[in-house]
C-alpha cells in the first residue's frame, strides 16, 4: 500500500458516510467505521472475505452488477434505491455513488459511498400520509359544501305581498289562480299542515247542537 493509499484510508476512516472499496470481482477490500456500523460486519469478517454484491438484497444484485459495468464504460449508473442486506439479515434502504479505482490508467476496482435513507423514507412516508389525509379532508369539505348548497336550493321561502281573499282566505298565485291557504303555503315552503278546529269556530259551527252544549258542560 503506497503513501497516497494510506493517506486516503486515514482520511475516510472516520467520515460520517459509509465508504467501501472493492476489486473488479466485487471482493470487498476496504470499509470505514461508518460502513461497518451500517452493514453489521467487522474488520475480522472483512479479512475472511466479503463480496460487495452480497451486501445487497438478492433482488438488487443484478442491478448492482449492471451499474458497475456501466461505470467501467464511463457511463452514468442508474440513480435508484437499493436494499442493503446486513449481517443479521435485516435490510435498510440506501442510495450510493460509485467510482472506478484506476492504476496506471487501468481500472482495478471500485470506490462506493453508501447513503442510508431510512430517515428520509420515514419523513417522505409521513408527508405522503399527511397529504392523503389533507386530500380526504378537502374531499369531505367539498362534499359537505355541495350538500349544503343542495339543501339551500331546496329550501322554499315566502316573501313579499300575498293577495288573500278577505272572506274565504284563499291566496291568489302569480298565474291568477286562487288556492287554499294551506295548499299554497305547502307548495311554496317546507311547512306541513295538520287540521284541527279552534274554540271560536267550534262555537260558531256547533254552538246550537245539544250534543255540543252537553259536551262543553263536561
Amino acid at each position: 500500500m503506497n503513501k497516497n493509499e494510506n493517506r486516503f484510508k486515514r482520511m475516510v476512516e472516520w467520515m460520517p458516510e459509509a465508504i467501501f472499496e472493492a476489486k473488479l470481482n466485487f471482493e470487498l477490500s476496504f470499509c470505514n467505521q461508518k460502513g461497518f456500523e451500517l452493514i453489521g460486519y467487522s474488520a475480522d469478517d472483512l479479512k475472511k472475505g466479503l463480496n460487495t454484491v452480497d451486501l445487497f438484497a438478492p433482488e438488487d444484485r443484478d442491478r448492482i452488477r449492471a451499474n458497475a459495468a456501466k461505470r467501467l464504460k464511463g457511463e452514468v449508473p442508474d440513480a435508484a434505491e437499493y436494499q442493503i442486506l446486513k449481517k443479521n439479515s435485516d435490510t435498510f434502504p440506501a442510495t450510493f455513488k460509485i467510482g472506478v479505482t484506476r492504476k496506471e490508467g487501468e481500472p482495478v476496482g471500485f470506490k462506493v459511498v453508501v447513503f442510508d435513507i431510512t430517515e428520509f423514507k420515514q419523513v417522505r412516508e409521513r408527508l405522503v400520509t399527511e397529504i392523503e389525509q389533507h386530500k380526504q379532508v378537502e374531499k369531505e369539505r367539498k362534499k359537505l359544501i355541495k350538500e349544503l348548497k343542495e339543501a339551500l336550493a331546496n329550501i322554499k321561502t315566502l316573501s313579499g305581498l300575498l293577495p288573500i281573499c278577505s272572506h274565504c282566505k284563499k291566496i291568489r298565485d302569480d298565474k291568477g289562480y286562487w288556492n287554499k291557504i294551506e295548499g299554497y303555503i305547502q307548495k311554496h315552503s317546507t311547512a306541513q299542515f295538520s287540521h284541527g278546529i279552534c274554540p271560536e269556530c267550534s262555537d260558531e259551527l256547533y254552538g246550537n247542537e245539544d250534543w255540543y252544549i252537553e259536551m262543553k258542560k263536561h
